[in-house]
Formats: structure tokens, sequence, C-alpha cells
């Protein structure tokens, strides 16, 4: 179990690792900051989150080691593209894709051709990157 929680957390991460767009055509409802819950029935027992910008960057925190990150905050950059959100890397303008559903404050993905479920609840007010919900401090990136 551990491992498909470890294997989820470094797909969440990804979803904000790379370089930075200003291009974007996304649906409103997802900017903002959101946090990362459970995957599939499994709680996160970590903080994680992941912020969405209207111009089409985004940012997450605590990233894991090894991503491209200034003080523990990962950048990137995603656009929707006929349903999937995709992420837009340095390389590959249509690089990682996933389905995504939000129903009120539930964001829901699913990552093309994976089966697993990864759930985030909308934070309000929106955290700035690199900050945590009062008594809940950061216990580092997730273990990948």
């Amino acid at each position: 179990m551990r491992h498909l929680i470890i294997l989820s957390a470094f797909v969440a991460a990804t979803f904000a690792s790379f370089a930075q767009s200003p291009t974007n055509s996304a649906p409103k409802a997802i900017v903002g900051t959101w946090q990362w819950v459970r995957v599939d029935r499994q709680v996160i027992p970590y903080p994680f989150f992941m912020r969405f910008y209207s111009d089409g960057t985004s940012a997450s925190w605590p990233a894991p080691e090894g991503f491209s990150t200034t003080n523990g905050i990962s950048h990137g950059g995603y656009h929707f593209e006929r349903g999937y959100l995709v992420i837009e890397t340095s390389v590959d303008k249509s690089g990682p894709k996933a389905k995504v559903e939000i129903s009120g404050d539930e964001l829901t993905m699913v990552s093309c051709g994976e089966t697993n479920r990864l759930v985030y609840h909308r934070i309000i007010p929106d955290l700035e990157p690199g900050k945590f919900l009062p008594g809940h401090p950061s216990h580092g990136p997730p273990d990948l």
C-alpha cells in the first residue's frame, strides 16, 4: 500500500513540476489552492498542496527531492485540451495528461492509463506557495 501512495505522490508532484508556460484555456473552476487528501480510499498522511493560477501557471509544495524547485516549491504550466489537464514541459507542450473532475470543493485527477483517483480539496482562502494550514506544519516532501 505504501508503494501505491508513493507512486501517487510522484504523479501528483509531476503535475506541477515542469517549466512555466504563459498560455492557458483552463476552466476557472480549477483556479485556486488544493490539498491532496487521498488516493482512491487511502488518506494522505502529510500535507501536499497545488495552486493553479488563471494565467496557466501552477505551484506545488512541498516538492519532492530531485524536482526543480525554489525553496521547496515546484513551479509549472498547464492547459486543458479535450477535457484533459495537460502538463506543459519545457520539451513538450503536450506532456502528461489527466482527466479532471471538479465537484464543489473536490477535484479528482485520473492520469491517462492509470486507474488511481487522486482527490484534492479546495483550500479557502488560497494559500501562498510554501505556506501551510494553521496547526499543520510541513513534514517535508513526500517520500518517492
